[in-house]
Protein backbone atom coordinates (compact mmCIF):
# COMPACT_ATOMS: atom_id res chain seq x y z
CA UNK A 1 0.00 0.00 0.00
CA UNK A 2 3.01 2.08 -0.63
CA UNK A 3 3.83 4.38 -2.88
CA UNK A 4 7.18 4.05 -4.85
CA UNK A 5 8.69 7.42 -3.44
CA UNK A 6 7.45 6.73 0.18
CA UNK A 7 8.83 3.42 0.04
CA UNK A 8 12.21 4.49 -1.96
CA UNK A 9 12.77 7.65 1.32
CA UNK A 10 12.01 4.49 3.73
CA UNK A 11 14.86 2.34 1.78
CA UNK A 12 17.40 4.98 1.54
CA UNK A 13 16.83 6.14 5.58
CA UNK A 14 16.86 2.37 6.50
CA UNK A 15 20.19 1.91 4.23
CA UNK A 16 22.09 4.83 5.36
CA UNK A 17 20.85 3.64 8.93
CA UNK A 18 22.13 -0.10 8.87
CA UNK A 19 25.36 0.81 7.12
CA UNK A 20 26.40 3.61 10.24
CA UNK A 21 25.77 0.99 12.16
CA UNK A 22 27.31 -2.32 10.61
CA UNK A 23 29.12 -1.11 6.90
CA UNK A 24 29.51 -4.83 6.38
CA UNK A 25 25.97 -5.18 6.42
CA UNK A 26 24.36 -6.42 3.64
CA UNK A 27 20.60 -4.27 2.75
CA UNK A 28 17.79 -6.28 0.94
CA UNK A 29 15.04 -4.48 -1.00
CA UNK A 30 11.74 -5.58 0.50
CA UNK A 31 10.65 -8.93 -0.92
CA UNK A 32 8.50 -7.58 -3.86
CA UNK A 33 5.36 -9.90 -4.12
CA UNK A 34 5.08 -12.02 -7.43
CA UNK A 35 5.27 -9.67 -10.72
CA UNK A 36 2.11 -11.52 -11.46
CA UNK A 37 0.46 -10.86 -8.42
CA UNK A 38 -3.42 -9.09 -8.91
CA UNK A 39 -2.77 -6.34 -6.16
CA UNK A 40 0.60 -5.66 -7.13
CA UNK A 41 0.93 -2.00 -8.41
CA UNK A 42 1.91 -2.20 -11.56
CA UNK A 43 5.68 -1.34 -12.48
CA UNK A 44 6.61 -0.85 -8.62
CA UNK A 45 9.35 -3.70 -8.47
CA UNK A 46 10.61 -2.30 -11.51
CA UNK A 47 10.43 1.51 -10.23
CA UNK A 48 12.22 0.63 -6.81
CA UNK A 49 14.89 -1.14 -8.34
CA UNK A 50 15.76 1.29 -10.67
CA UNK A 51 15.48 4.61 -8.70
CA UNK A 52 16.53 2.62 -5.65
CA UNK A 53 20.16 1.76 -6.96
CA UNK A 54 22.88 2.35 -4.84
CA UNK A 55 20.59 2.02 -1.85
CA UNK A 56 20.16 -1.89 -1.64
CA UNK A 57 22.77 -4.88 -2.00
CA UNK A 58 20.05 -7.63 -2.56
CA UNK A 59 17.27 -7.71 -4.96
CA UNK A 60 14.77 -9.89 -2.81
CA UNK A 61 11.54 -11.44 -4.27
CA UNK A 62 8.50 -13.65 -3.76
CA UNK A 63 7.38 -16.27 -6.26
CA UNK A 64 5.14 -18.87 -4.71
CA UNK A 65 2.85 -21.56 -6.31
CA UNK A 66 4.20 -24.61 -8.36
CA UNK A 67 7.43 -25.30 -10.16
CA UNK A 68 6.29 -24.19 -14.23
CA UNK A 69 4.93 -21.48 -12.93
CA UNK A 70 7.95 -20.31 -10.89
CA UNK A 71 10.66 -20.96 -13.54
CA UNK A 72 8.09 -19.00 -15.99
CA UNK A 73 8.23 -15.71 -13.94
CA UNK A 74 12.28 -16.00 -13.40
CA UNK A 75 12.97 -17.30 -16.73
CA UNK A 76 10.54 -15.02 -18.61
CA UNK A 77 9.88 -11.81 -16.06
CA UNK A 78 12.63 -11.61 -13.54
CA UNK A 79 15.07 -12.21 -15.36
CA UNK A 80 14.42 -9.96 -18.25
CA UNK A 81 13.96 -7.05 -15.98
CA UNK A 82 16.65 -7.28 -14.41
CA UNK A 83 18.98 -7.42 -17.28
CA UNK A 84 16.94 -4.77 -19.31
CA UNK A 85 17.63 -2.19 -16.04
CA UNK A 86 21.54 -3.34 -15.42
CA UNK A 87 20.72 -4.92 -12.06
CA UNK A 88 23.71 -6.25 -10.76
CA UNK A 89 22.69 -6.41 -7.33
CA UNK A 90 22.32 -10.30 -6.48
CA UNK A 91 18.72 -12.05 -6.42
CA UNK A 92 16.86 -13.67 -3.38
CA UNK A 93 14.47 -15.61 -3.41
CA UNK A 94 13.21 -14.92 0.06
CA UNK A 95 9.84 -15.93 0.27
CA UNK A 96 8.65 -18.97 -1.67
CA UNK A 97 6.92 -22.10 -1.34
CA UNK A 98 4.02 -24.14 -2.23
CA UNK A 99 0.83 -25.33 -0.07
CA UNK A 100 0.41 -29.47 0.69
CA UNK A 101 -3.43 -28.55 0.78
CA UNK A 102 -5.70 -31.46 -0.12
CA UNK A 103 -3.26 -34.33 -0.32
CA UNK A 104 -0.28 -33.15 -1.95
CA UNK A 105 2.38 -33.45 0.42
CA UNK A 106 4.49 -35.76 -2.37
CA UNK A 107 3.79 -33.15 -4.84
CA UNK A 108 5.05 -30.22 -2.32
CA UNK A 109 8.28 -32.76 -1.68
CA UNK A 110 9.43 -32.87 -5.48
CA UNK A 111 8.63 -29.40 -5.45
CA UNK A 112 11.11 -28.29 -2.41
CA UNK A 113 13.63 -29.61 -4.10
CA UNK A 114 13.05 -28.34 -7.64
CA UNK A 115 12.21 -24.77 -6.65
CA UNK A 116 15.68 -24.23 -4.74
CA UNK A 117 17.78 -25.72 -7.29
CA UNK A 118 16.52 -23.88 -10.23
CA UNK A 119 16.90 -20.35 -7.75
CA UNK A 120 20.27 -21.39 -7.07
CA UNK A 121 21.16 -22.18 -10.78
CA UNK A 122 19.63 -18.81 -11.72
CA UNK A 123 21.51 -16.89 -9.41
CA UNK A 124 19.51 -16.56 -6.18
CA UNK A 125 21.88 -16.22 -3.41
CA UNK A 126 20.19 -18.34 -0.36
CA UNK A 127 16.16 -19.37 -0.41
CA UNK A 128 13.44 -19.03 2.32
CA UNK A 129 10.64 -21.66 2.48
CA UNK A 130 7.82 -20.37 3.30
CA UNK A 131 7.05 -21.83 5.99
CA UNK A 132 9.11 -23.86 7.94
CA UNK A 133 5.89 -25.15 10.22
CA UNK A 134 1.90 -25.46 9.28
CA UNK A 135 -0.52 -22.86 10.52
CA UNK A 136 -2.94 -25.04 11.31
CA UNK A 137 -4.60 -28.71 11.34
CA UNK A 138 -7.13 -27.86 8.66
CA UNK A 139 -5.94 -30.25 5.38
CA UNK A 140 -7.98 -28.43 3.15
CA UNK A 141 -6.76 -24.97 3.95
CA UNK A 142 -4.27 -23.76 1.17
CA UNK A 143 -2.53 -21.02 4.13
CA UNK A 144 -2.63 -23.81 6.77
CA UNK A 145 -0.23 -26.47 4.81
CA UNK A 146 2.53 -24.30 3.47
CA UNK A 147 5.17 -25.72 6.27
CA UNK A 148 7.69 -28.11 6.23
CA UNK A 149 6.60 -29.74 9.57
CA UNK A 150 2.98 -30.50 10.54
CA UNK A 151 1.65 -28.27 13.17
CA UNK A 152 2.15 -30.78 16.04
CA UNK A 153 6.04 -31.20 14.36
CA UNK A 154 5.70 -33.83 12.79
CA UNK A 155 7.76 -33.78 9.78
CA UNK A 156 6.49 -33.98 6.24
CA UNK A 157 8.00 -35.06 3.14
CA UNK A 158 9.14 -31.94 1.78
CA UNK A 159 11.29 -31.60 5.07
CA UNK A 160 12.96 -34.99 4.33
CA UNK A 161 13.98 -33.63 1.14
CA UNK A 162 15.24 -30.64 2.04
CA UNK A 163 17.51 -32.33 5.27
CA UNK A 164 18.63 -34.88 2.18
CA UNK A 165 19.65 -31.00 0.42
CA UNK A 166 21.64 -29.81 3.09
CA UNK A 167 23.07 -32.62 3.91
CA UNK A 168 24.35 -33.04 -0.10
CA UNK A 169 24.69 -29.71 -0.82
CA UNK A 170 26.51 -27.39 1.98
CA UNK A 171 29.48 -26.22 0.75
CA UNK A 172 28.89 -26.45 -2.90
CA UNK A 173 28.97 -24.01 -5.52
CA UNK A 174 27.10 -23.88 -8.66
CA UNK A 175 28.93 -25.00 -11.53
CA UNK A 176 26.41 -25.02 -14.54
CA UNK A 177 23.45 -26.59 -16.16
CA UNK A 178 24.18 -29.57 -18.58
CA UNK A 179 21.86 -29.71 -21.61
CA UNK A 180 19.91 -32.62 -21.66
CA UNK A 181 16.83 -33.58 -23.70
CA UNK A 182 13.47 -35.23 -23.22
CA UNK A 183 12.33 -32.89 -20.31
CA UNK A 184 15.20 -33.29 -17.91
CA UNK A 185 16.67 -30.66 -15.96
CA UNK A 186 20.93 -31.29 -15.05
CA UNK A 187 22.26 -29.09 -12.78
CA UNK A 188 26.02 -29.25 -11.26
CA UNK A 189 27.44 -28.33 -8.45
CA UNK A 190 30.86 -28.84 -6.90
CA UNK A 191 33.72 -27.68 -4.75
CA UNK A 192 37.40 -28.95 -4.56
CA UNK A 193 36.60 -32.74 -3.10
CA UNK A 194 33.57 -33.76 -4.85
CA UNK A 195 31.11 -33.18 -7.16
CA UNK A 196 27.10 -32.99 -7.08
CA UNK A 197 24.92 -33.31 -10.28
CA UNK A 198 21.19 -32.75 -9.22
CA UNK A 199 18.63 -33.55 -11.62
CA UNK A 200 14.57 -34.81 -12.35
CA UNK A 201 12.93 -35.56 -15.24
CA UNK A 202 9.39 -37.41 -16.21
CA UNK A 203 10.89 -39.62 -19.05
CA UNK A 204 12.86 -42.48 -17.39
CA UNK A 205 16.55 -40.94 -18.65
CA UNK A 206 19.50 -42.05 -18.55
CA UNK A 207 22.97 -40.36 -18.58
CA UNK A 208 26.19 -41.26 -19.22
CA UNK A 209 28.64 -39.26 -17.21
CA UNK A 210 33.16 -39.23 -17.66
CA UNK A 211 34.37 -39.10 -14.23
CA UNK A 212 37.83 -38.79 -12.44
CA UNK A 213 35.80 -39.66 -9.18
CA UNK A 214 37.10 -42.68 -7.52
CA UNK A 215 33.80 -43.85 -6.30
CA UNK A 216 30.00 -42.68 -7.47
CA UNK A 217 26.67 -42.67 -5.51
CA UNK A 218 23.04 -42.34 -6.80
CA UNK A 219 21.34 -40.33 -4.05
CA UNK A 220 16.77 -40.49 -4.33
CA UNK A 221 15.26 -37.35 -2.80
CA UNK A 222 15.14 -38.33 1.23
CA UNK A 223 18.67 -39.44 1.00
CA UNK A 224 18.18 -43.20 0.33
CA UNK A 225 21.60 -43.96 -0.94
CA UNK A 226 23.38 -46.77 -3.54
CA UNK A 227 26.54 -47.25 -4.97
CA UNK A 228 27.21 -46.90 -8.78
CA UNK A 229 29.55 -48.83 -10.30
CA UNK A 230 32.57 -46.53 -12.30
CA UNK A 231 34.30 -48.39 -14.86
CA UNK A 232 37.47 -46.98 -17.38
CA UNK A 233 36.02 -43.25 -15.84
CA UNK A 234 32.27 -44.04 -17.07
CA UNK A 235 29.41 -43.81 -14.81
CA UNK A 236 25.66 -44.34 -15.43
CA UNK A 237 23.13 -41.77 -13.79
CA UNK A 238 19.24 -42.80 -13.39
CA UNK A 239 17.12 -39.94 -13.94
CA UNK A 240 13.43 -40.27 -12.18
Amino acid sequence: RFTIDSYLEMLKEGYRGIKKGDPDAWVTTTGFASLTHPRVTPGFQRDVLLRGAGFYDIHAYHEHGGFDSFTGIVDHLLLPMRRELGISAPGFANETAVTSAGGQERSQALTVFKKIMFAWARGSIAYVWYNLRNKGDDPMNAEHNYGLLHHDFHPKSGYAVFHAMATLYTGLAFDGELAAGNGASVFRFKNADRMVIGSWGEGGNIFVIRTDAKRAEQVALMDNRREVPIRNGVTILQVG
